[in-house]
């Protein structure tokens, strides 16, 4: 099974000319009342203004990339995407584009025109870190029974995990915040697909990625955006045959947007009765029934007639890992059967059967909790103020002569407060190190042990470096070839 999503550039980047002497209406007064339309026929989309210098550039088909304004130019609004590392300028009939740090130059052509004035599929909800859960239903199938009430306790225990873990370690009783009803439960907005669970599954072939993909594009924008909001979707898309593993069709997936959003997807086929109840204590003691489940294997274990916990451990634990990628968090398999965004996801049980925090307990790493600390989801700030400007950082990379080791050097500054750093390889696909960083500035040289019994070379690293208000930046940085003399 795949935890990460795919990164699409859905927005062709080509800029040669740089910018002319440009007049409109003032940036603040374009920016809160105004979008700005790119004139492109083949691929329409529009850059929206959501507030608290967040903007969203959202197409027809559904797809979304998030922004934050860092500055205002003479008449020009200037925005940056840190996760691919651009930025944009908007004004009236043209743009300018900068990718990696390169020098700005003209992009394509566009005007801006009231917010009144923008189609259905652009008018964006507001940002407010409050979390949207939606029970996905194609034409051929119908919902099953409770499912409002499943996914209120299945999610349930999924922020009590985030909360023990913030308890664990002696940080604010923070966890996340849900859309609510009048009666103070979980809302759950039931979802109509438009085509059958085989359109977006991709069966007889099956097609993870295919599933998001398809999913997104049909959330409605009067429930939110994945760029600018985090979504939890259980799709009714798995069929009922025979799998190696589970039930095929199957999927799990999260991955963050934006600082302000994510996706996570999952099969629902957790929210069958054999494995998810409709209130805390049913559920707990389905965590402890090991009855076999007759021609099915949990992928965990891979032991063919799988006991019903291993089932729901893979399944729960599944939720848990992936809302950890769209909260923005990476693999990190230095310890595997330990860490909640490893396989340690597959290990639950342990939590509950054994004393309270033990050793044992599945749990995130500190590299990853120390962006969770300051997850815009996870702590309290005042969402009008909220600060939008991400750290900046040079950074090298070499490996060290003796081996088993990456020394990574690096220079941070942010505008307020840095707060923490990881570095990842993709290589393994995981973390190898991270830790916290305190004042508005630093300057660091650790070097960082490879994981052991691994022997893929080692070219690039990525250093992502996060600040108190949740923004990050986060980059490639090649590794300098140890000397071999």
């Amino acid at each position: 099974m795949s935890f990460q999503l795919r990164t699409t550039v859905a927005f062709t980047l080509l800029a040669h000319i740089v910018f002319g002497q440009v007049s409109l209406a003032s940036a603040q007064e374009g920016g809160a009342s105004r979008a700005w339309k790119k004139a492109d026929p083949n691929a329409t989309s529009y850059f929206v203004p959501l507030g608290a210098g967040r903007w969203t550039e959202v197409s027809e088909q559904g797809q979304s990339f998030s922004f934050q304004e860092t500055k205002q130019l003479e008449d020009i609004v200037e925005i940056f995407d840190p996760g691919r590392n651009i930025r944009i300028r908007l004004a009236a009939g043209r743009s300018e584009l900068s990718v990696d740090g390169r020098p700005f130059a003209r992009w394509v052509a566009g005007s801006w025109l009231p917010v009144s004035r923008l189609p259905e599929f652009a008018r964006l909800e507001p940002i407010d870190h409050v979390v949207r859960l939606i029970y996905f239903v194609p034409t051929d199938r119908e919902p099953t029974a409770n499912y409002r009430q499943k996914i209120r306790c299945l999610m349930d225990f999924v922020n009590s995990f985030y909360r023990q873990e913030f308890k664990r370690r002696g940080w604010p009783d923070r966890g996340l915040q849900f859309q609510r009803d009048g009666q103070g439960e979980f809302v759950v907005h039931f979802l109509r697909g438009k085509h059958n669970a085989a359109h977006y599954s991709g069966s007889p072939q099956y097609d993870v990625y295919k599933q998001i993909d398809e999913f997104a594009k049909e959330i409605p924008r009067s429930i939110g955006s994945p760029g600018n909001h985090l979504i939890v979707g259980f799709l009714e898309t798995y069929d009922a045959g025979p799998h190696a593993f589970e039930w095929p069709g199957g999927v799990a997936l999260g991955g963050q947007r934006s600082p302000d959003g994510g996706l996570a997807v999952f099969s629902s086929w957790i929210l069958r009765d054999e494995f998810c109840a409709t209130d805390a204590q049913a559920q707990l003691k389905l965590f402890q029934d090991e009855t076999p489940m007759q021609g099915r294997t949990a992928l965990g274990h891979g032991r063919p007639n799988s006991p019903r916990f291993e089932f729901i451990e893979d399944g729960f634990g599944a939720v848990i890992h992936e809302v950890g990628h769209a909260l923005g968090l990476p693999h990190d398999i230095r310890e595997d059967s330990l860490y909640i965004m490893a396989n340690g996801f597959r290990q639950l049980r342990v939590n509950l059967t054994e004393p309270r925090f033990g050793d044992r307990h599945v749990r995130f790493s500190d590299a990853n909790a120390n962006f969770l600390r300051v997850s815009r989801h996870l702590s309290v700030q005042q969402e009008g103020e909220l600060d939008q400007q991400p750290p900046e950082f040079q950074a090298t990379a070499k490996q060290l002569a003796q081996g088993g080791a990456i020394e990574v050097s690096f220079q941070a500054t942010d505008n307020a407060a840095l707060a923490c750093w990881q570095c990842y390889v993709p290589a393994y696909g995981s973390i190898i190190g991270g830790d916290v960083l305190n004042g508005a500035s630093a300057t660091q040289t650790v070097q960082i042990p490879l994981l052991k019994n691994r022997d893929e070379p080692i070219t690039t690293v990525q250093l992502r470096v996060g600040d108190a208000a949740g923004n990050y930046f986060q980059t490639a940085v090649d590794v300098q070839a140890a000397d071999k003399r």
